[in-house]
């Protein structure tokens, strides 16, 4: 993915966490957020910005967290964001309430038997 499309994918994130906290939407407030990750010239920052708000969306839309370990974290090696799911993964256990109840949703998966999503939660593992 090109930095440009990058940009763009972090500005839908940011937006649509600000529409889950019922804010106003100033995007005047966008860049200055962004830039608490680093500098704006930089890759890295904008990869940064988007799994923080990749986790962070994720969380506030409730999604069980089955799927986080079987779906919302779990990418191919083939998708773009493969290379950054490391981070995302991290960002999204850096939320007390969703690192416990990973935890829990990965000592049932694991007791559960069901052969595929034991291997996601393998993979997902991994990704950490």
């Amino acid at each position: 993915m090109r930095l440009k499309e990058l940009k763009e994918e972090v500005y839908e994130l940011w937006e649509c966490l600000s529409k889950y906290k019922k804010a106003i939407i100033q995007p005047e407030n966008f860049k200055p957020e962004v830039r608490t990750y680093g500098d704006l010239r930089r890759r890295a920052t904008w990869e940064k910005a988007y799994a923080v708000f990749y986790a962070k969306n994720n969380w506030d839309a409730g999604i069980t967290e089955h799927t986080a370990i079987c779906y919302a974290f779990n990418f191919s090696p083939e998708h773009w964001q493969y290379r950054i799911r490391h981070e995302m993964i991290e960002q999204y256990l850096a939320i007390p309430e969703a690192k416990e109840s990973v935890i829990q949703a990965l000592w049932e998966i694991f007791n559960s038997g069901n052969k595929e999503d034991i291997e996601y939660a393998k993979q997902f593992l991994e990704g950490l």
